[in-house]
């Protein structure tokens, strides 16, 4: 059985994504672990370039896609989203999953690649099989982030994050983050509560450089 090098994956793209968004745009982006909260936010990482933000699930190989209806909390959204077209909106702006087609990266909105019955069995949801038809290329992805094609902006994406955590009653009232000071000599570790608490930190430390962002 051949092993599973999800984190290798996750670590190439991001490697390749900021060489991206330094090369074609002088921009910096950010991307944050979830550490344990991805049950609760269906989602392995946050990264944004301070503008717009981005909850991402990875997955190995496609076939390991699957494994989501593991996760009771992300059928329970899947059936909320199929009702609520605003946070529908939302989850699509925002919300995604990738996996690896070795030697290419795959994306696709969560909603549109695991909220089916194909995924989890379950005769309740709207969509019967993943929609392909909407899948990108991390490249893809990198170009219509940094472009402000794809991603919400704070307001939403706060707006959103809140929602999920709110699917259950669990206890969780916030997203806590550890980041490394990329403005430090050494190594420093920052602690935010919130998002809201790691969005003012972006405000006040990233640099002052890129092109000159534009509405979409």
């Amino acid at each position: 059985m051949k092993k599973k090098h999800e984190q290798s994956i996750i670590d190439a793209f991001f490697n390749h994504f900021k060489r991206i968004a330094k090369k074609r745009y002088n921009r910096q982006v950010t991307h944050c672990s979830m550490d344990g909260q991805d049950s609760s936010l269906g989602a392995d990482y946050l990264f944004t370039d301070n503008t717009r933000f981005i909850l991402a699930e990875f997955k190995y190989r496609e076939q390991d896609l699957s494994s989501e209806k593991r996760k009771p909390r992300m059928l329970r959204m899947c059936l909320l989203l199929d009702k609520d077209t605003t946070r529908k909106k939302q989850s699509l702006c925002c919300h995604y999953i990738s996996w690896s087609a070795l030697p290419k990266i795959n994306f696709n909105q969560y909603y549109l690649e695991i909220c089916n019955k194909n995924i989890f069995g379950n005769d309740d949801l709207k969509n019967e099989c993943p929609d392909k038809s909407t899948r990108k290329s991390a490249d893809q992805v990198i170009d219509a982030f940094l472009t402000q094609k794809i991603g919400a902006e704070y307001d939403l994406f706060k707006k959103y994050t809140e929602w999920l955590l709110k699917i259950d009653d669990n206890g969780e009232s916030g997203v806590e983050i550890i980041l490394d000071n990329p403005d430090s000599q050494e190594l420093q570790l920052l602690d935010f509560k919130s998002i809201q608490s790691l969005k003012k930190w972006l405000d006040s430390n990233s640099p002052q450089i890129g092109l000159s962002r534009s509405s979409p």
